[in-house]
């Protein structure tokens, strides 16, 4: 290491100096295209870069005297802090940065039957406010990135038992998560009452209740309407009981058995039609 920093030390030009040091580089994952970006102090303006990767984390930027920042950044990785420094003529400044992996959860979602459950949501709670939120695919699988710290984490899923934990997350951690979820017995599963359906059956058997009745009065009607008609055209009676014809003379109805009625022309005696003699008076009917 020592002969790499000297040598580049040697091809420095007069007058320039040296910004050097090494990436630091929390995580699993294998960086292998980092860039070291230098800019002038006040400025967002580049002046110069270099890369470094996992296998070769140093860096060494050859600059004019000045004052400058310095940071790092890798693909998934969080930003280095952006450091300021000075270089002097002929002069060697030394920064170290560290990048660290962004944080992320991944996992399954499955039933105790290791089939994977979709479209169930996972939330992510610190201090009572959810912080971060996300749904298994048609896989069960699902992904969230979330900053180092300590969760609650919550899963629903129509007709299953919600599921609680705490997750803890550390800097540059990727965590996997396999997480089942019971699904609910039937017979817990609770069923609302079909108000809806109830009331739409009543008002319609009521409004089937009224129409019929309305159509057999309305047929009553008729044909008593009709029998007074062909009573009228025949000299026959109409039976005040059931609105059947009656053959004029007859002294019961021949439909419902209603006797009729006849009054005495002395006493005013009621009695059946039929009857020879008054019960009251004698007088000869």
């Amino acid at each position: 290491m020592a002969i790499v920093f000297s040598a580049a030390l040697a091809v420095a030009q007069d007058g320039t100096g040296s910004l050097m040091g090494e990436v630091t580089i929390i995580g699993e994952d294998e960086i292998t295209d980092g860039e070291v970006v230098v800019s002038l102090a006040g400025t967002n303006q580049s002046v110069a870069t270099t890369s470094f990767s996992s296998s070769q984390p140093t860096f060494q930027v050859d600059l004019e005297p000045g004052d400058y920042t310095v940071y790092a950044w890798a693909k998934v990785h969080h930003n280095s802090d952006r450091v300021p420094f000075t270089v002097v003529a002929n002069g060697t400044t030394w920064v170290n940065l560290t990048v660290v992996r962004i944080e992320e959860i991944i996992g399954t979602v499955s039933d105790p039957d290791e089939d994977p459950v979709t479209g169930a949501v996972l939330q992510f709670y610190q201090g009572g406010t959810i912080v971060g939120t996300s749904t298994s695919d048609d896989q069960g699988r699902f992904r969230d990135l979330l900053d180092p710290g300590t969760y609650s984490l919550k899963v629903t899923k129509a007709g299953y038992h919600p599921l609680e934990r705490n997750v803890t997350i550390t800097p540059g951690q990727v965590m996997e998560l396999d997480l089942v979820v019971e699904p609910v017995p039937q017979e817990e599963e609770e069923e609302e009452f079909p108000w809806y359906t109830m009331l739409t059956l009543l008002f319609v058997l009521a409004a089937a209740w009224l129409s019929i009745a309305y159509m057999m009065r309305q047929a009553r009607k008729l044909r008593r309407a009709a029998a007074e008609a062909e009573a009228a055209r025949s000299r026959d009676m109409v039976c005040p009981e059931c609105g059947g014809r009656v053959v004029e003379g007859s002294t019961r109805c021949p439909e419902c058995s209603y006797v009729f009625q006849v009054r005495c022309d002395e006493c005013g005696r009621s009695m059946d039609a039929g009857t020879e003699e008054c019960p009251e008076c004698g007088n000869p009917m």
